[in-house]
Protein backbone atom coordinates (compact mmCIF):
# COMPACT_ATOMS: atom_id res chain seq x y z
CA UNK A 1 0.00 0.00 0.00
CA UNK A 2 2.73 2.47 1.01
CA UNK A 3 4.76 1.57 -2.09
CA UNK A 4 1.72 2.28 -4.23
CA UNK A 5 1.19 5.64 -2.49
CA UNK A 6 4.84 6.64 -3.02
CA UNK A 7 4.64 5.71 -6.69
CA UNK A 8 1.47 7.77 -7.05
CA UNK A 9 3.20 10.75 -5.38
CA UNK A 10 6.26 10.38 -7.62
CA UNK A 11 4.10 10.16 -10.74
CA UNK A 12 2.79 13.68 -9.98
CA UNK A 13 6.13 15.02 -8.79
CA UNK A 14 5.78 18.42 -10.44
CA UNK A 15 2.51 19.21 -8.72
CA UNK A 16 3.59 17.60 -5.47
CA UNK A 17 6.90 19.47 -5.45
CA UNK A 18 4.99 22.73 -4.96
CA UNK A 19 3.02 21.27 -2.06
CA UNK A 20 6.16 19.77 -0.51
CA UNK A 21 8.01 23.09 -0.69
CA UNK A 22 5.11 24.86 1.04
CA UNK A 23 5.07 22.19 3.72
CA UNK A 24 8.85 22.48 4.13
CA UNK A 25 8.63 26.23 4.75
CA UNK A 26 5.63 25.76 7.04
CA UNK A 27 7.56 23.20 9.10
CA UNK A 28 10.52 25.54 9.58
CA UNK A 29 8.20 28.39 10.61
CA UNK A 30 6.43 26.11 13.06
CA UNK A 31 9.72 24.84 14.45
CA UNK A 32 11.00 28.37 15.04
CA UNK A 33 7.78 29.60 16.64
CA UNK A 34 7.07 26.53 18.78
CA UNK A 35 10.69 26.21 19.92
CA UNK A 36 10.56 29.81 21.09
CA UNK A 37 7.28 29.22 22.93
CA UNK A 38 8.63 26.06 24.58
CA UNK A 39 11.80 27.87 25.61
CA UNK A 40 9.86 30.74 27.20
CA UNK A 41 7.48 28.34 28.94
CA UNK A 42 10.35 26.32 30.42
CA UNK A 43 12.32 29.43 31.36
CA UNK A 44 9.32 31.15 32.93
CA UNK A 45 8.87 28.33 35.44
CA UNK A 46 12.51 28.21 36.52
CA UNK A 47 13.59 29.64 39.85
CA UNK A 48 13.44 33.44 39.74
CA UNK A 49 15.56 33.82 42.85
CA UNK A 50 13.86 36.81 44.48
CA UNK A 51 10.51 38.16 45.65
CA UNK A 52 9.20 41.23 43.84
CA UNK A 53 5.97 41.69 45.81
CA UNK A 54 5.42 44.90 47.84
CA UNK A 55 8.73 46.28 46.61
CA UNK A 56 9.28 49.72 45.16
CA UNK A 57 12.31 50.95 43.24
CA UNK A 58 13.59 54.46 43.98
CA UNK A 59 15.68 55.87 41.15
CA UNK A 60 18.03 58.76 41.91
CA UNK A 61 18.87 61.57 39.51
CA UNK A 62 21.67 63.57 41.11
CA UNK A 63 21.96 65.96 38.19
CA UNK A 64 25.77 65.83 38.14
CA UNK A 65 28.86 63.71 38.51
CA UNK A 66 29.39 61.52 41.54
CA UNK A 67 31.39 63.03 44.37
CA UNK A 68 32.67 61.10 47.40
CA UNK A 69 30.69 63.25 49.84
CA UNK A 70 27.48 62.04 48.19
CA UNK A 71 27.92 58.69 49.96
CA UNK A 72 26.87 60.38 53.19
CA UNK A 73 23.68 61.61 51.53
CA UNK A 74 22.90 58.12 50.20
CA UNK A 75 23.25 56.75 53.73
CA UNK A 76 20.90 59.42 55.11
CA UNK A 77 18.31 58.67 52.42
CA UNK A 78 18.24 54.93 53.15
CA UNK A 79 18.15 55.46 56.93
CA UNK A 80 15.29 57.92 56.48
CA UNK A 81 13.32 55.36 54.45
CA UNK A 82 13.85 52.72 57.12
CA UNK A 83 12.36 55.07 59.70
CA UNK A 84 9.04 55.50 57.87
CA UNK A 85 6.00 53.69 59.24
CA UNK A 86 4.98 52.26 55.85
CA UNK A 87 8.46 50.85 55.15
CA UNK A 88 9.67 47.50 56.49
CA UNK A 89 13.10 47.48 54.79
CA UNK A 90 15.26 49.58 52.50
CA UNK A 91 18.50 48.47 50.84
CA UNK A 92 20.93 49.66 48.14
CA UNK A 93 20.72 47.76 44.86
CA UNK A 94 22.76 49.01 41.93
CA UNK A 95 21.02 47.02 39.18
CA UNK A 96 17.34 46.50 39.92
CA UNK A 97 15.32 43.59 38.51
CA UNK A 98 13.36 44.29 35.31
CA UNK A 99 15.21 47.60 34.97
CA UNK A 100 17.03 46.78 31.75
CA UNK A 101 20.46 47.87 33.02
CA UNK A 102 23.24 45.30 33.15
CA UNK A 103 26.76 45.46 34.50
CA UNK A 104 28.82 42.52 33.24
CA UNK A 105 32.31 41.53 34.24
CA UNK A 106 34.61 38.73 33.17
CA UNK A 107 35.29 35.77 35.43
CA UNK A 108 37.74 32.94 34.89
CA UNK A 109 36.21 29.47 34.94
CA UNK A 110 37.67 26.01 34.46
CA UNK A 111 36.80 26.15 30.78
CA UNK A 112 37.89 29.71 30.10
CA UNK A 113 36.68 33.25 30.60
CA UNK A 114 33.01 34.20 30.42
CA UNK A 115 30.78 37.09 31.41
CA UNK A 116 28.88 37.33 34.67
CA UNK A 117 26.31 39.85 35.83
CA UNK A 118 27.80 42.04 38.52
CA UNK A 119 25.63 43.80 41.10
CA UNK A 120 26.28 45.86 44.23
CA UNK A 121 23.82 45.14 47.04
CA UNK A 122 23.13 46.07 50.64
CA UNK A 123 23.68 43.84 53.64
CA UNK A 124 19.97 43.18 54.17
CA UNK A 125 18.93 42.55 50.56
CA UNK A 126 18.71 38.78 51.03
CA UNK A 127 16.11 38.99 53.79
CA UNK A 128 14.28 41.82 52.07
CA UNK A 129 13.89 40.12 48.69
CA UNK A 130 13.91 36.53 49.92
CA UNK A 131 17.13 35.52 48.15
CA UNK A 132 17.90 31.94 49.15
CA UNK A 133 21.40 31.48 50.54
CA UNK A 134 22.64 27.96 49.80
CA UNK A 135 25.84 28.04 51.84
CA UNK A 136 28.11 30.47 53.65
CA UNK A 137 26.88 33.82 54.90
CA UNK A 138 25.60 37.15 53.65
CA UNK A 139 27.40 40.47 53.83
CA UNK A 140 27.65 42.11 57.24
CA UNK A 141 29.56 44.58 59.43
CA UNK A 142 32.46 42.11 59.64
CA UNK A 143 33.21 43.00 56.01
CA UNK A 144 34.07 46.63 56.89
CA UNK A 145 37.72 46.05 56.01
CA UNK A 146 40.00 47.63 53.45
CA UNK A 147 42.23 44.62 52.81
CA UNK A 148 39.74 42.39 51.00
CA UNK A 149 36.56 42.37 48.94
CA UNK A 150 33.88 39.79 49.82
CA UNK A 151 31.66 38.43 47.04
CA UNK A 152 28.63 36.17 47.00
CA UNK A 153 28.06 34.04 43.90
CA UNK A 154 25.20 32.00 42.54
CA UNK A 155 25.43 28.24 42.11
CA UNK A 156 26.16 28.50 38.37
CA UNK A 157 29.35 30.44 39.10
CA UNK A 158 30.29 28.07 41.93
CA UNK A 159 29.98 25.04 39.65
CA UNK A 160 31.73 26.69 36.70
CA UNK A 161 34.67 28.07 38.67
CA UNK A 162 35.18 25.60 41.52
CA UNK A 163 33.48 22.43 40.33
CA UNK A 164 32.98 20.01 43.23
CA UNK A 165 35.25 22.00 45.53
CA UNK A 166 33.88 24.13 48.35
CA UNK A 167 33.92 27.72 47.04
CA UNK A 168 33.77 29.37 50.47
CA UNK A 169 36.98 31.20 51.30
CA UNK A 170 38.37 30.81 47.79
CA UNK A 171 39.28 33.61 45.42
CA UNK A 172 37.21 34.57 42.40
CA UNK A 173 39.48 35.53 39.53
CA UNK A 174 38.43 38.17 38.82
CA UNK A 175 36.02 40.95 38.08
CA UNK A 176 38.03 44.13 38.05
CA UNK A 177 41.57 43.88 36.75
CA UNK A 178 42.32 47.37 38.11
CA UNK A 179 41.53 46.25 41.68
CA UNK A 180 44.42 44.43 43.32
CA UNK A 181 42.29 43.17 46.22
CA UNK A 182 41.30 39.55 45.86
CA UNK A 183 37.61 38.75 45.62
CA UNK A 184 36.89 36.24 48.36
CA UNK A 185 33.76 34.10 48.20
CA UNK A 186 31.83 34.25 51.48
CA UNK A 187 28.50 32.80 50.32
CA UNK A 188 26.60 31.02 47.58
CA UNK A 189 22.97 31.78 46.70
CA UNK A 190 20.46 29.98 44.51
CA UNK A 191 19.85 32.45 41.69
CA UNK A 192 18.93 36.04 40.86
CA UNK A 193 17.45 36.34 37.37
CA UNK A 194 17.73 40.08 37.16
CA UNK A 195 15.98 40.43 33.80
CA UNK A 196 12.93 38.44 34.85
CA UNK A 197 11.12 35.21 34.20
CA UNK A 198 11.76 35.16 30.45
CA UNK A 199 15.52 35.56 30.80
CA UNK A 200 17.90 32.63 30.79
CA UNK A 201 19.74 31.72 33.99
CA UNK A 202 23.18 33.26 33.98
CA UNK A 203 26.25 33.79 36.15
CA UNK A 204 25.68 36.32 38.93
CA UNK A 205 28.16 37.86 41.36
CA UNK A 206 27.10 40.13 44.21
CA UNK A 207 29.45 42.78 45.55
CA UNK A 208 28.83 44.62 48.80
CA UNK A 209 27.62 48.23 48.93
CA UNK A 210 28.20 49.23 52.55
CA UNK A 211 26.41 52.21 54.06
CA UNK A 212 29.61 54.01 54.89
CA UNK A 213 30.56 57.59 54.23
CA UNK A 214 33.61 56.22 52.43
CA UNK A 215 31.49 54.07 50.08
CA UNK A 216 32.68 54.18 46.50
CA UNK A 217 30.43 53.99 43.48
CA UNK A 218 27.64 56.11 42.08
CA UNK A 219 24.55 54.36 43.44
CA UNK A 220 21.50 55.28 41.36
CA UNK A 221 18.87 52.97 42.81
CA UNK A 222 17.68 51.48 46.06
CA UNK A 223 14.70 49.29 46.83
CA UNK A 224 12.04 49.77 49.48
CA UNK A 225 9.90 47.03 51.01
CA UNK A 226 6.52 48.44 51.97
CA UNK A 227 3.71 47.08 54.09
CA UNK A 228 1.10 45.10 52.10
CA UNK A 229 -1.70 47.61 52.79
CA UNK A 230 0.31 50.59 51.48
CA UNK A 231 -1.27 52.31 48.46
CA UNK A 232 0.17 54.40 45.65
CA UNK A 233 -0.73 57.52 47.64
CA UNK A 234 2.45 56.93 49.65
CA UNK A 235 4.69 57.56 46.61
CA UNK A 236 4.58 61.40 46.68
CA UNK A 237 5.02 61.35 50.45
CA UNK A 238 8.10 59.17 50.06
CA UNK A 239 9.59 61.49 47.43
CA UNK A 240 8.90 64.54 49.61
CA UNK A 241 10.67 62.99 52.58
CA UNK A 242 13.69 62.05 50.46
CA UNK A 243 14.04 65.52 48.97
CA UNK A 244 14.42 66.96 52.45
CA UNK A 245 17.82 65.25 52.62
CA UNK A 246 18.81 65.99 49.02
CA UNK A 247 16.96 69.10 47.78
CA UNK A 248 18.83 69.23 44.48
CA UNK A 249 18.19 65.61 43.58
CA UNK A 250 15.20 64.09 41.83
CA UNK A 251 13.58 60.81 42.81
CA UNK A 252 11.38 58.52 40.74
CA UNK A 253 9.42 55.73 42.40
CA UNK A 254 8.06 52.68 40.55
CA UNK A 255 6.60 49.46 41.96
CA UNK A 256 8.64 46.41 41.02
CA UNK A 257 5.57 44.43 39.97
CA UNK A 258 4.72 47.22 37.51
CA UNK A 259 8.24 47.05 36.08
CA UNK A 260 7.75 43.29 35.81
CA UNK A 261 4.56 43.74 33.77
CA UNK A 262 6.28 46.16 31.41
CA UNK A 263 9.21 43.76 30.99
CA UNK A 264 6.82 40.94 30.14
CA UNK A 265 5.16 43.11 27.49
CA UNK A 266 8.54 43.61 25.82
CA UNK A 267 8.66 39.86 25.26
CA UNK A 268 5.00 38.97 24.77
CA UNK A 269 4.05 41.71 22.29
CA UNK A 270 6.73 40.82 19.66
CA UNK A 271 6.01 37.14 20.27
CA UNK A 272 2.29 37.74 19.68
CA UNK A 273 3.04 39.62 16.47
CA UNK A 274 5.27 36.77 15.32
CA UNK A 275 2.50 34.30 16.17
CA UNK A 276 -0.05 36.26 14.13
CA UNK A 277 2.29 36.44 11.13
CA UNK A 278 3.03 32.72 11.42
CA UNK A 279 -0.69 32.01 11.72
CA UNK A 280 -1.45 33.90 8.51
CA UNK A 281 1.38 32.08 6.75
CA UNK A 282 0.03 28.70 7.85
CA UNK A 283 -3.46 29.74 6.78
CA UNK A 284 -2.14 30.63 3.32
CA UNK A 285 -0.33 27.28 3.15
CA UNK A 286 -3.49 25.45 4.19
CA UNK A 287 -5.60 27.25 1.60
CA UNK A 288 -2.99 26.57 -1.06
CA UNK A 289 -2.87 22.86 -0.23
CA UNK A 290 -6.66 22.69 -0.15
CA UNK A 291 -6.90 24.33 -3.57
CA UNK A 292 -4.25 22.07 -5.12
CA UNK A 293 -5.86 18.93 -3.70
CA UNK A 294 -9.29 20.02 -4.87
CA UNK A 295 -7.94 20.58 -8.39
CA UNK A 296 -6.01 17.31 -8.17
CA UNK A 297 -9.13 15.33 -7.34
CA UNK A 298 -11.03 17.01 -10.15
CA UNK A 299 -8.30 16.15 -12.66
CA UNK A 300 -8.14 12.54 -11.45
CA UNK A 301 -11.83 11.77 -11.78
CA UNK A 302 -11.18 9.09 -14.43
CA UNK A 303 -8.44 7.43 -12.35
CA UNK A 304 -10.43 7.46 -9.14
CA UNK A 305 -13.63 6.37 -10.89
CA UNK A 306 -11.76 3.48 -12.52
CA UNK A 307 -10.52 2.35 -9.11
CA UNK A 308 -14.09 2.30 -7.92
CA UNK A 309 -15.11 0.32 -11.01
CA UNK A 310 -12.35 -2.25 -10.25
CA UNK A 311 -13.74 -2.81 -6.75
CA UNK A 312 -12.09 -0.18 -4.55
CA UNK A 313 -14.34 1.08 -1.79
CA UNK A 314 -15.04 4.70 -0.96
CA UNK A 315 -12.80 4.33 2.07
CA UNK A 316 -9.92 3.05 -0.09
CA UNK A 317 -10.16 6.03 -2.42
CA UNK A 318 -10.49 8.46 0.44
CA UNK A 319 -7.47 7.11 2.31
CA UNK A 320 -5.38 7.23 -0.86
CA UNK A 321 -5.87 11.01 -1.03
CA UNK A 322 -5.12 11.37 2.68
CA UNK A 323 -2.03 9.15 2.67
CA UNK A 324 -0.54 10.80 -0.39
CA UNK A 325 -0.49 14.13 1.43
CA UNK A 326 0.77 12.47 4.62
CA UNK A 327 3.70 11.05 2.63
CA UNK A 328 4.47 14.52 1.24
CA UNK A 329 4.27 15.92 4.77
CA UNK A 330 6.67 13.24 5.97
CA UNK A 331 9.18 14.18 3.26
CA UNK A 332 8.87 17.86 4.23
CA UNK A 333 9.36 17.05 7.93
CA UNK A 334 12.47 14.96 7.20
CA UNK A 335 13.98 17.67 5.00
CA UNK A 336 13.06 20.37 7.52
CA UNK A 337 14.59 18.36 10.35
CA UNK A 338 17.91 18.18 8.50
CA UNK A 339 17.88 21.97 8.33
CA UNK A 340 16.64 22.43 11.91
CA UNK A 341 19.28 20.14 13.36
CA UNK A 342 21.91 22.67 12.29
CA UNK A 343 20.60 25.10 14.93
CA UNK A 344 21.88 23.31 18.05
CA UNK A 345 24.98 22.07 16.19
CA UNK A 346 26.08 25.52 15.06
CA UNK A 347 24.79 27.29 18.19
CA UNK A 348 23.07 29.85 15.97
CA UNK A 349 20.38 30.35 18.60
CA UNK A 350 21.90 29.76 22.00
CA UNK A 351 18.58 29.16 23.74
CA UNK A 352 17.79 26.08 21.60
CA UNK A 353 19.24 23.35 23.78
CA UNK A 354 18.59 19.63 23.36
CA UNK A 355 15.32 19.69 25.30
CA UNK A 356 13.87 22.67 23.43
CA UNK A 357 15.09 21.29 20.09
CA UNK A 358 13.51 17.86 20.59
CA UNK A 359 10.17 19.19 21.75
CA UNK A 360 10.21 21.90 19.07
CA UNK A 361 10.65 19.28 16.33
CA UNK A 362 7.97 17.04 17.80
CA UNK A 363 5.49 19.89 18.23
CA UNK A 364 6.14 21.27 14.72
CA UNK A 365 5.73 17.84 13.10
CA UNK A 366 2.53 17.16 15.08
CA UNK A 367 0.95 20.49 14.15
CA UNK A 368 1.95 20.14 10.49
CA UNK A 369 0.55 16.60 10.18
CA UNK A 370 -2.66 17.76 11.86
CA UNK A 371 -2.90 20.75 9.53
CA UNK A 372 -2.40 18.66 6.40
CA UNK A 373 -4.86 16.04 7.62
CA UNK A 374 -7.52 18.73 8.04
CA UNK A 375 -6.72 19.98 4.54
CA UNK A 376 -7.47 16.53 3.10
CA UNK A 377 -10.90 16.14 4.68
CA UNK A 378 -12.94 17.90 2.01
CA UNK A 379 -10.94 16.81 -1.10
CA UNK A 380 -10.88 13.20 0.12
CA UNK A 381 -14.63 13.32 0.75
CA UNK A 382 -15.07 14.81 -2.71
CA UNK A 383 -13.17 11.86 -4.19
CA UNK A 384 -15.75 9.45 -2.73
CA UNK A 385 -18.52 11.21 -4.67
CA UNK A 386 -17.03 10.07 -7.99
CA UNK A 387 -19.14 7.22 -9.38
CA UNK A 388 -17.57 4.32 -11.30
CA UNK A 389 -19.77 5.15 -14.30
CA UNK A 390 -18.03 8.53 -14.67
CA UNK A 391 -14.73 6.80 -15.45
CA UNK A 392 -16.36 4.71 -18.21
CA UNK A 393 -17.88 7.80 -19.85
CA UNK A 394 -15.00 10.19 -19.19
CA UNK A 395 -13.97 12.35 -22.19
Amino acid sequence: MIRHIIKSVWYRKKTNALIASELFVAFLVLFGLLSTLIYFKVTFHRTLGFDYSDTWVVQIDRGGEWRPEMASTIKQLILACRGMDQVTACEPLAMVPYGGSTWTSTITTRTGERSAIHNSVGDGIADMMNIHLVSGRWFGPEDDRDDWTPVIINQRVAEAVFGDENPLGQFLDHLDKEDERKRTVVGVFDDFRQHGEFSAPTDVVFMRYPLLESSEGALRNFVVKIKPDTTAAFEPELVTQLQKFAPGWQFFVEPLDQMRSEKHKEVLIPLSILGVVAGFLLLMVALGILGVLWQNVTQRRQELGLKRALGASKSDVRWQIVLELMVLTGFAVIAGSFVAVQVPITGLFGFVDGFVFAWGLLAAATVLFLLTFLCTLYPSWLSTRIRPAEALHYD
